[in-house]
């Protein structure tokens, strides 16, 4: 599992997070508790929907922020919900 402060640090790491973060502080933050509140790999995908629904509506094209607005953000911002959320476990 992924702890917050690995998961704080990965940010300054990636400028694109960086930037949601400062236009969109509130985005990163609460994706970052459901991640951390989310135990069961079992359930990765379902919340993996909700979290790219919750995000939606702060990057990419519909986003109000115009910085936001790029396909790169949108494709790191999911990448990095990816990589929060617990990985399945396989037999």
């Amino acid at each position: 599992m992924i702890t917050r402060q690995r998961a704080l640090d990965a940010i300054e790491h990636e400028p694109h997070l960086a930037e949601i973060r400062e236009f969109e502080p509130e985005c990163i933050d609460t994706i970052l508790d459901f991640a951390m509140g989310c135990y069961i790999p079992a359930f990765r995908w379902v919340n993996y929907e909700i979290a790219k629904k919750y995000v939606a509506q702060f990057v990419g094209r519909d986003a109000p922020s115009p910085e936001l607005r790029t396909a790169a953000q949108y494709e790191v911002l999911h990448g990095y919900i990816d990589w929060l959320l617990p990985s399945e476990v396989r037999a």
